[in-house]
């Protein structure tokens, strides 16, 4: 089950936090991992892309929007590193900026890898969860 899965890996998500953030809702937990998955694949790239164009307003922007998801998902390390990156792209420090954004791109790789072993479906995208159904995919921004 994925929320086990996931509450073995605290480092990763605290899964206590966002079930109390979504009142103990679990069909409501995973729609707000499915659209953190869905959508923060296209900004991590989207990251990486400005950092090799020197667009620093733009990583700037795109960390800010991250560490936002991040915190809403009660995956505090991602944000505290999106943060962190926020704060390098004022300097414009390009070692800096690279260390984060690898940083930032190796716990979200290490997130996926754990949603993806331990997802339902994965044509549809849906979790693997115990008793709980996708039901309005579109219904949570994350």
């Amino acid at each position: 089950m994925l929320i086990d899965q996931l509450s073995q890996r605290s480092d990763i998500l605290n899964l206590d936090d966002l079930k109390n953030r979504c009142l103990g809702n679990v069909a409501f937990v995973e729609q707000v991992l499915e659209l953190l998955a869905e959508r923060g694949e296209a900004d991590i790239a989207l990251l990486e892309e400005s950092l090799n164009k020197s667009d620093y307003e733009k990583l700037y922007h795109v960390a800010h929007r991250l560490k936002g998801a991040f915190a809403n998902a009660s995956a505090k390390r991602m944000s505290s590193t999106a943060e962190e990156l926020c704060d390098a792209s004022r300097s414009q420090e390009e070692r800096c900026l690279r260390e984060k954004v690898e940083s930032l791109r190796n716990q979200w790789n290490e997130f996926t890898n754990l949603i993806d072993r331990n997802s339902g479906d994965s044509q549809h995208g849906a979790f693997a969860v115990e008793g709980a159904e996708m039901t309005n995919r579109n219904a949570v921004s994350v």
